[in-house]
């Protein structure tokens, strides 16, 4: 601390001292003083009020006013800084890993990205050239298979009376291809051993008022029914598909189970015109 700052914190405390003796609580006896000491009133130390003088042995002196409130003394000055900054603490230890957080939401689909560059061709060998091998021969066009057959009137070949619903015979065979179709032995059915289309063909001489249908098996085809007036040939011309192998067909006398037909025009037996006419059949297979 600086010799003039020290001066003046000495003279502050002097003052200090010489304000408390003006104050009851600080008046004090004296013994023994000299003149000297007694000169300043204001003091008021061994000094007699009523004599005026100064004592031997002074009464207290009386409470003088109270003096005004001293200056603020100066701030001190500041203290000198503590010592160096101490070395820095180690590292504590890490703490343990903290519980894992809930999954955030998802996140928005992200845009779709570019097409990528076309690939380069590859490069392979030609491959060997496969096996050359020819297929079985197709059918022939026209005609797959066919028959045609007959029966003379006038003779044994026939009966001059053939009762409704009876096959009509026709017991020569005059052309087949084959036995695709075959009569049975009297020439009234005619089995088809293919599935497929056939077109028939049939004329026979009458001379009765009557009607004649083709039957597929056991039933009657009405589509097929045609009729005319007895002294003329009675032909017609149909296509009928079968959906199995070995079918049968037969030309008969219409039973016309149909209702739109009237039973009372139909003659239920005919007799076949005389002379060296014939009735004859043509069976086509055609798909």
């Amino acid at each position: 601390m600086q010799l003039s700052h020290f001066k003046n914190i000495l003279f502050l405390l002097s003052l200090n001292f010489i304000s408390l003796g003006s104050h009851p609580e600080n008046q004090q006896t004296f013994s023994t003083y000299t003149i000297q000491d007694c000169t300043m009133q204001d003091l008021c130390v061994a000094y007699d009020q009523t004599t005026k003088a100064c004592c031997g042995s002074c009464k207290i002196c009386p409470r003088g006013p109270v003096g005004p409130v001293g200056l603020t003394g100066m701030a001190g000055l500041t203290g000198p800084s503590g010592g160096d900054i101490g070395a820095t603490g180690m590292t504590g230890a890490t703490g343990g890993t903290g519980a894992t957080g809930s999954t955030g939401a998802t996140g928005m689909a992200g845009a779709i990205g570019m097409t990528g560059a076309t690939g380069m061709t590859g490069v392979g060998a030609v491959g060997m050239t496969g096996p050359s091998q020819s297929g079985p021969n197709g059918p022939a066009g026209g005609a797959l298979a066919f028959a045609m057959f007959y029966s003379t009137i006038q003779t044994t070949d026939l009966p001059s009376i053939v009762a409704q619903g009876n096959p009509i015979p026709f017991v020569n065979t005059y052309v087949s291809s084959g036995t695709a179709i075959t009569p049975n032995g009297a020439g009234t059915v005619f089995t088809l051993t293919a599935a497929g289309t056939y077109k028939i063909f049939w004329q026979i001489n009458q001379v009765a008022t009557t009607q004649f249908d083709l039957w597929l098996g056991s039933s009657e085809q009405l589509q097929t029914v045609v009729s005319q007036s007895p002294g003329g040939p009675l032909n017609n011309t149909v296509l009928i598909t079968t959906t199995a192998a070995n079918q049968t067909v037969s030309v008969r006398v219409a039973l016309l189970s149909n209702s739109s037909w009237n039973p009372t025009n139909v003659t239920p037996r005919i007799a076949l015109s005389g002379g060296p006419a014939t009735i004859t059949l043509v069976i086509i297979r055609v798909a």
